[in-house]
């Protein structure tokens, strides 16, 4: 994963578009929650953060780090980073993806990857806060709001529900997908619509060529240095019901 973040006009709209982004999924979040008569996150829980490392387009780990620059946080985020990044977490570090990757290889990637994103978030600290809570994905976002809560979530049964089965969707969630197709377009910076895991992102974001030196190491775990084009979680609760689908049509047929 080679980081270069060129700063233009076009991506400081960008920037703007997806601060929007933010808002609206915040105002979704508090209609939801009057909707439900519930909070939608239970203060000093943690959970979904203890088994999840988020995977976030490139443009919010720079979005992320910009704004970040002057915050006394920094230092620290960094750290957590790149402790993240050293740490092997019994993952493989697969030499033979330079001399072009095979389907084995690929399987043993994409399951390594699912195995790391069940992990805990480094940026959750002793006090199951957020460090980057105003910044955090869009992954971090979703869940809960545009997608449902899974049945481990602690909110609340909210009226009328049974199971957690509420979200914001409708014209009000195509509203918010329709801006983030349109930033994750126009953003001229190549790594803006590419996804990776997110504390990845951000000391390559920040820290360019340390991250760059500790990648050629030999030393990071590849699975943690993958960036993909397209999707980068389960953003929508239509999205996650294709995926349900899917893996039930593999596991049938």
């Amino acid at each position: 994963m080679a980081v270069a973040v060129e700063v233009s006009n076009k991506s400081l709209e960008c920037f703007q578009a997806l601060k929007a982004v933010h808002a609206a999924y915040d105002l979704a979040a508090d209609q939801l929650s009057q909707q439900l008569g519930v909070p939608l996150c239970v203060e000093d829980c943690g959970l979904c953060c203890m088994v999840n490392v988020p995977f976030a387009y490139g443009i919010e780990a720079a979005f992320a780090v910009a704004n970040l620059l002057f915050s006394d946080n920094l230092p620290e985020i960094l750290a957590r980073a790149k402790d993240w990044l050293e740490e092997s977490h019994g993952l493989s570090i697969h030499h033979e993806i330079i001399g072009g990757e095979t389907l084995e290889v690929s399987q043993a990637l994409n399951n390594e990857i699912n195995s790391l994103a069940r992990t805990c978030c480094p940026f959750l600290d002793d006090d199951k806060r957020c460090l980057i809570h105003h910044y955090r994905p869009l992954t971090c976002r979703a869940f809960g709001v545009t997608r449902i809560a899974h049945n481990d979530c602690k909110r609340p049964l909210g009226k009328n529900e049974v199971t957690k089965t509420a979200y914001f969707g409708g014209l009000g969630a195509t509203a918010i997908k329709d801006v983030l197709d349109w930033l994750l377009a126009e953003d001229p910076n190549p790594i803006g619509s590419q996804s990776g895991f997110f504390p990845s992102l951000i000391y390559a974001i920040a820290r360019p060529y340390k991250y760059r030196k500790l990648a050629m190491s030999g030393k990071v775990a590849t699975a943690k240095l993958i960036l993909s084009k397209g999707a980068q979680g389960l953003l929508w609760q239509d999205q996650l019901e294709r995926e349900r689908m899917r893996a039930l049509s593999t596991l049938l047929y």
